[in-house]
């Protein structure tokens, strides 16, 4: 049977928020993901910036050796990925939606990008970077990150999944009725919930009444924060450029609201795999670049916890591969399961029926260990489990 692989890599989803944990956010889609695969609980980013952690998920390498260590230093194709694995296999990889790379114009491991985001002007925000403490150049005073406006409406942001969603659903739909039955692997970019915090009016109306609860440790008399954070967060202080209580927790509600927005996209896709006849027969993997603060200390961005923690779900194929539980990090192949590949450089990491490049079994690992972890992952036949 023809294995096929989606991955699915949002922006700015913080850890906590899937209802299927407990969290007061709606996520249904993404729990029915949970639900069928194993949803990872310690799973941390490399990098708490999108484009490291970015150029890390494609390398399988750290940011110390890709040394893309901002937003001003794209991954480029300097480093194979496992799309150049897959393509090296003769297997098609393509790519839909936001990537953070350089260029279309690299080869960054793909046979077509369709509507790639990418580092604006192939240098990304180099007014951002941090070097020499004299030379950090300071966020313009009438500049806010989150956007201008904040709350319900669209945003070119959300314009941009709407339109990356409905491209996905019709690949999925054009691939399972072709005569093409070699396998394949689809990347897929979305924005959400990655600020402007705008959303559509549903899915902010499903916050704007709730009773939401305070932000964490937003009493900065009674919890300072770490000299380090002030002088950062004095770069670009979010918090501090709300009109008013009333639009900080407007800020807040827009957030939410975008997990759902992102997982009603998520769910259309789903349907439209399903539909098209190729669910049985393709493996899927969820995750986000990173995760957001989302008010918790009066930070907004990419600091603590909150933001290197992700959420990692994996649906594997049924019908094979789950059979055995291991400790060992080996059984990343039970994870994300790969057609053999014959090419010496990039060779399978099991002789067995399971099948996975190093690269992608790397990118998954960075993504989804952490040092205490390494020696308790478990993957249990027909059993959706939780990995703690």
């Amino acid at each position: 049977m023809t294995e096929n692989l989606l991955v699915i890599i949002s922006d700015e989803h913080q850890a906590a928020a899937l209802s299927c944990l407990g969290h007061f956010v709606k996520t249904p889609n993404l729990d029915r993901l949970a639900a069928k695969g194993t949803l990872f609980r310690r799973a941390y980013t490399p990098s708490p910036i999108c484009v490291p952690a970015r150029a890390s998920f494609a390398t399988g390498h750290y940011p110390h050796k890709t040394r893309c260590w901002d937003n001003a230093m794209p991954y480029h194709g300097q480093w194979p990925s496992w799309g150049h694995a897959l393509q090296r296999a003769g297997i098609d990889v393509e790519s839909i939606g936001k990537l953070h790379y350089r260029s279309s114009d690299d080869d960054n491991g793909f046979d077509r990008e369709f509507r790639p985001m990418n580092v604006v002007g192939g240098r990304g925000m180099v007014w951002a970077s941090v070097r020499e403490e004299d030379k950090r150049k300071q966020q313009p005073a009438d500049m806010r990150m989150l956007g201008k406006y904040i709350g319900p409406g669209t945003s070119t942001y959300t314009d941009y999944d709407d339109a990356m969603t409905a491209e996905t659903c019709r690949w999925l739909k054009e691939r399972g009725a072709s005569d093409r039955k070699a396998p394949w692997c689809l990347y897929v970019g979305l924005v959400a919930p990655h600020f402007p915090l705008v959303v559509p009016q549903e899915f902010y109306d499903l916050y704007d009444s709730m009773d939401l609860p305070a932000a964490k440790q937003s009493d900065l008399a009674a919890t300072p924060r770490h000299p380090w954070i002030e002088k950062q967060n004095a770069f670009m202080d979010s918090d501090s450029k709300f009109k008013d209580d009333a639009e900080r927790r407007s800020a807040t509600v827009a957030y939410w609201a975008l997990v759902s927005y992102l997982d009603s996209n998520i769910g259309q896709i789903l349907d439209a795999l399903e539909a098209s006849g190729q669910a049985n027969n393709t493996s899927i993997i969820y995750s986000s670049d990173h995760g957001d603060n989302v008010g918790a200390r009066r930070l907004w961005g990419k600091k603590y916890q909150t933001a290197t923690l992700v959420r990692c779900l994996v649906r594997h194929l049924p019908q094979s591969a789950l059979k055995t539980t291991t400790q060992a990090v080996s059984c990343l192949v039970n994870i994300t399961r790969r057609v053999p590949l014959a090419v010496p450089s990039w060779s399978p990491m099991d002789a067995g029926n399971t099948f996975i490049t190093k690269a992608l079994a790397r990118s998954c690992l960075i993504f989804c260990a952490t040092l205490k972890n390494l020696t308790i992952w478990r993957v249990i036949q027909h059993t959706p489990r939780t990995l703690h």
